[in-house]
């Protein structure tokens, strides 16, 4: 069952970007030395921030700009740290405490992040597995998946 679909952002520390019309524009802005891009070999943000690059026809711009940490969590970090100039990361991230001290782009280009489960049929106490996963599409987790980006 589908619980949640993320959505992928480019996410910078620096504010003098904040202003920026979009994520186009901002990994073609002078300032943008190294860009975070989870790998995409392993980490589906990643591959799916990719297909944003390539269709947007940037991929020429920015292909020796990217740096590839190995998932999305590293990529914000890098970041945060201003290790690098900006990542593509998860919109939770975008809205987390420590998101807020910078700015997003929102990348509709890039597909979004299906969050998926499912239930074992051998499960030890099914029962509470099956209402657990029925918390996760109630309006109560809808309301918390809302407030972290998630749709």
């Amino acid at each position: 069952f589908v619980y949640a679909r993320g959505r992928v952002v480019l996410w910078s520390a620096k504010k003098e970007l904040c202003g920026i019309s979009g994520w186009q524009e901002v990994v073609k802005h002078p300032s943008m030395k190294k860009i975070a891009v989870a790998s995409p070999k392993v980490a589906p943000y990643g591959a799916a921030s990719m297909v944003a690059i390539d269709q947007s026809g940037l991929l020429n711009v920015v292909q020796n700009k990217l740096v590839y940490p190995e998932n999305i969590a590293q990529a914000f970090q890098y970041a945060a740290t201003e290790s690098v100039d900006a990542a593509f990361c998860a919109l939770s991230s975008a809205l987390s405490e420590k998101g807020k001290k910078g700015c997003y782009f929102e990348v509709g280009e890039a597909p979004s992040i299906v969050q998926g489960g499912c239930v074992l049929m051998r499960a030890k106490d099914r029962d509470a597995v099956k209402k657990f996963a029925n918390f996760l599409n109630s309006p109560e987790a809808n309301s918390i998946k809302k407030k972290y980006g998630y749709k």
